[in-house]
């Protein structure tokens, strides 16, 4: 993080602390400030592991905390125990907004506006150089220090994008004209260099692209309906011709398939980057087994494999999951969740939003600690959704 960011965050958590502005000579108010904060969270995140219950209720709060009052669903008072401030501080969490002005701003975790679009986004992802905004018809491209966007018209209505673990390459999907398969550019950053036309590569519908690395790509399939799960070897490529040859000839060593059945259960191509198959038949087995991993690292021989597709196992478990935590208890607000017509999953799986940009605050469900926890984050004025971050933003974690 920049010396002018961190300046700024204390400056803010002094604020909040009623103490002065600091100084370069006198940085102990700042870090109480910031310590105290996440002693309240650590408060918070075991009070509710101890209840067990829903929304923790507390009567007072110092530094971030500013419980704002209303009427629950139940026509109780709650309070909301996550100002947006403290989402952006520990969680890294950033908002789209709509400013006074008609366009739509990225509140950032600093507390700048950085302009995106003058359209309503459908989306909007943050990746290591810029935000990317998909509306319906375009896909644009804002440096972070919100100068002048790079816009993409989208091939077809149908067209939708995906970002990688790290955020330095996006996917532009889009459905083939028979509606069979689907094709993948893929855009590395920064995107204003384009450099080299994008590697492209196109798949049977019957497999999803998860994520990717320099090389290994990731998909979700039903592996179960075929293999039953019974570990060996499979040849999906020439019985079902999935696409697994095009992906190697667009640069990729290797490429695993993660059963949306039982995720644990994944099959592995070796691949020759240019040319397509470096052998017929895939690998099959538990992601756990000396044999996957083994066939993991060879094919791809970066080191990196095993571990991302570990990653990827658990995306693929945890993605899809109402709530995210399986088994949370969200007690008396499970119809608020459930009914809510925003759902918002963090790419890192370290939280769950649900709301609508209506409503006085949101249920945030937060995963990122010791036991998962469900509070109200009350979010900034003007606020339609967060911001989907594929990259950890470099601010220190505290407390």
């Amino acid at each position: 993080m920049s010396g002018d960011l961190e300046s700024l965050l204390r400056s803010e958590m002094a604020d909040r602390a009623r103490a002065a502005p600091l100084t370069d000579d006198d940085p102990g108010l700042a870090e109480l400030a910031i310590a105290g904060a996440g002693r309240i969270r650590r408060r918070r995140r075991q009070a509710a592991a101890a209840s067990g219950a829903g929304l923790l209720v507390l009567g007072a709060a110092v530094f971030v905390w500013q419980p704002w009052v209303g009427s629950g669903p139940e026509g109780d008072l709650i309070a909301s125990d996550t100002s947006a401030t403290e989402a952006q501080l520990e969680l890294d969490m950033e908002f789209v907004v709509l400013a006074e002005n008609g366009e739509y701003e990225v509140l950032n975790e600093a507390g700048e506006s950085v302009p995106i679009s003058e359209e309503q986004p459908a989306s909007v992802y943050r990746l290591a150089d810029a935000y990317a905004t998909e509306t319906e018809t375009a896909v644009s491209f804002t440096p972070l220090d919100g100068a002048a966007p790079l816009v993409y018209e989208k091939p077809t209505p149908e067209t939708y994008i995906e970002a990688n673990t790290g955020g330095t390459q996006l996917a532009v999907v889009s459905p083939t004209a028979e509606y069979t398969r689907e094709e993948y550019q893929l855009l590395n950053a920064p995107f204003d260099e384009l450099g080299e036309a994008p590697a492209v590569f196109t798949t049977d519908y019957a497999l999803t692209l998860q994520d990717w690395s320099d090389s290994t790509a990731f998909f979700s399939g039903d592996l179960h309906s075929t293999t039953g799960g019974n570990e060996g070897p499979y040849w999906f490529e020439e019985e079902y011709d999935w696409g697994f040859t095009t992906v190697g000839t667009a640069g990729f060593e290797a490429l695993v398939v993660v059963d949306i059945t039982d995720p644990d259960f994944v099959c592995v191509a070796d691949l020759a980057p240019g040319t397509g198959l470096a052998a017929p038949g895939e690998q099959c087995g538990s992601i756990g087994s000396d044999a996957i991993q083994q066939e993991l690292a060879r094919a791809a021989a970066d080191g990196e494999a095993v571990e991302r597709a570990r990653s990827a196992v658990e995306q693929v478990d945890r993605s899809y999951r109402y709530p995210l935590v399986e088994g949370f208890d969200l007690g008396e607000y499970e119809d608020r969740y459930e009914d809510s017509t925003g759902l918002w999953t963090d790419p890192m799986l370290r939280w769950q939003l649900t709301g609508d940009s209506t409503d006085d605050t949101w249920l945030l469900l937060d995963d990122s600690g010791e036991e998962p926890f469900l509070s109200e984050l009350t979010p900034p004025p003007g606020a339609i959704m967060p911001v989907l971050s594929y990259v950890l933003s470099g601010m220190p974690r505290h407390g």
